[in-house]
């Protein structure tokens, strides 16, 4: 872990440092990762492949994955060292992300969600606190067009604001939950405008969006990670490194327990670290660029794509994180 006097010089980092340097100085590096433990996501077998997308650890200490695409729609509880809990149908196909609430209720953004008519449509699904289907939200309901990258912001009661990313409209909107009465409301005093938004996370009054889209020339400059203040005023936005790279194909973000952001970069091959204030610091040479980022106390949890030929399989795994 960082000491508190490290955390207050993340604003004002250099852009490379040692781990030596990083000690004595209170600069930060980029941590060290230790593998503890890894375990298959997949626990249905099916005679055609589907992927895990998302995982999310809920205040009870469970693990739960979100699986799915034409087959295997289904969100897998384990508990943190990765023994199987059970598993609840999904109510959508082709998953893309998800929210917990404290009562392990279930938010999930979907390429199909299915809504209250049954159809399967872009939208979002709430699960109730039984993990049952709740309903479905579709542009109807909500006025979003193709909800994908969601970040819970703050919980009162059994109300939480949700940040979603509308990929299709080039927005991300801030959405209250009411997870008892079933209802997602759109709130009207916030709207991020950024190009094809697909991923959000919070650190403290900071929002990374990254976005990314394929495959026109023109589509290339706008393939960045931009950051927003609370009030949805762009603060800066990051396209080139300091490396010469430039960013690519920024897939995801996460924060990290001391405020970072971590970048998964398709396209470069690596997963970048930034500080709240979007400097580079550098990148996990052993990480590569696993499907989903997730952070529990002081441990990252991720989960990573296997192939073996065509047999294709994904796998929980989870890091001491070390700085």
């Amino acid at each position: 872990m960082v000491k508190i006097e490290e955390m207050l010089v993340l604003s004002c980092l250099p852009i490379f440092c040692s781990t030596t340097e990083a000690k004595s100085s209170g600069v930060i590096s980029v941590p060290r990762l230790v593998l503890q433990t890894s375990w298959d996501s997949q626990v249905t077998a099916y005679p055609v492949s589907y992927g895990s997308v998302a995982l999310k650890i809920s205040q009870d200490g469970f693990v739960h994955v979100l699986n799915g695409a034409n087959v295997g729609n289904e969100i897998v509880t384990f508990t943190l060292n990765g023994s199987y809990v059970g598993k609840i149908p999904g109510w959508y196909n082709f998953p893309v992300d998800m929210v917990i609430h404290q009562a392990n209720q279930t938010l999930v953004s979907a390429i199909g969600a299915m809504g209250d008519d049954h159809s399967m449509r872009f939208g979002m699904v709430l699960y109730n606190r039984s993990g049952d289907f709740y309903h479905g939200f579709h542009e109807t309901d909500t006025g979003l067009v193709r909800p994908s990258g969601l970040a819970m912001l703050n919980t009162t009661d059994s109300k939480t604001t949700v940040a979603v990313c509308d990929w299709n409209k080039n927005e991300t909107r801030f959405v209250e939950v009411d997870w008892k009465a079933g209802r997602v409301e759109v709130l009207q005093d916030i709207l991020i405008r950024v190009p094809y938004p697909s991923s959000v996370a919070l650190s403290r009054d900071k929002f990374l969006i990254v976005s990314d889209v394929c495959c026109e020339p023109w589509h290339e400059p706008l393939r960045k990670i931009s950051l927003f203040n609370i009030n949805g005023n762009l603060l800066t936005d990051v396209k080139d490194l300091p490396t010469g790279e430039r960013i690519s194909t920024p897939e995801k973000v996460a924060v990290d327990p001391v405020g970072n952001f971590l970048v998964r970069d398709q396209g470069l091959n690596k997963t970048l670290l930034f500080t709240s204030d979007l400097k580079y610091i550098g990148y996990f040479e052993e990480l590569g660029t696993p499907t989903h980022i997730e952070f529990y106390n002081d441990q990252l949890f991720t989960i990573e794509e296997n192939y073996a030929g065509t047999e294709e399989t994904h796998k929980v795994k989870v890091y001491d994180y070390i700085y």
